[in-house]
């Protein structure tokens, strides 16, 4: 498929990308230096929170929110993780961390009208931020990679550049 025909948009300067198509997978290196409670690697959590797909820390563990929480593995500050998650199906996840592999069944109903998919954050809803580092984020739709995004830093700035759409 041609990746133009995938749903995207420019909102605030970045550009997003809906969840609309299974499966959907995300990979990502990330540091978390800080220690609030709840930090969130991704999200696409708009206005309805039983309808979006958030991963991140909540507390010492991992954690996923569809709606309900599932902790899937401790973590510590201070430390790089590789990530990879994918939701086969609306109910089909699985998460591996470091090369360990979580599954479990949760609905996840992320097709609300407004659900891209934020880095750093919960989504457009901007809550629980992440305090630490993401590193290469690589972001599949139906086994088609639609964003490749490395960090990049231009006049002391720091970005993330997708590969993908230049």
């Amino acid at each position: 498929r041609d990746l133009h025909s995938f749903p995207t948009r420019r909102s605030s300067d970045l550009l997003v990308i809906y969840i609309t198509e299974y499966p959907i997978k995300v990979e990502a290196q990330v540091y978390f230096s800080g220690s609030d409670n709840e930090q969130d690697i991704f999200g696409n959590y708009g206005t309805n929170s039983s309808k979006c797909l958030i991963l991140g820390k909540y507390g010492s563990n991992f954690h996923m929110w569809t709606g309900s929480r599932w902790t899937s593995a401790s973590l510590s500050t201070n430390t790089w993780y590789q990530v990879s998650f994918e939701s086969k199906t609306i109910v089909a996840n699985e998460l591996i961390i470091n090369g360990t592999t979580y599954t479990k069944s949760l609905s996840i109903s992320a097709t609300e009208a407004d659900s891209s998919i934020y880095l750093f954050c919960t989504g457009s809803a901007r809550t629980s931020f992440l305090t630490g580092r993401i590193g290469q984020v690589n972001i599949y739709q139906n086994k088609i990679l639609v964003r490749d995004f490395i960090p990049v830093v231009k006049d002391g700035v720091g970005y993330m550049y997708d590969k993908v759409s230049k």
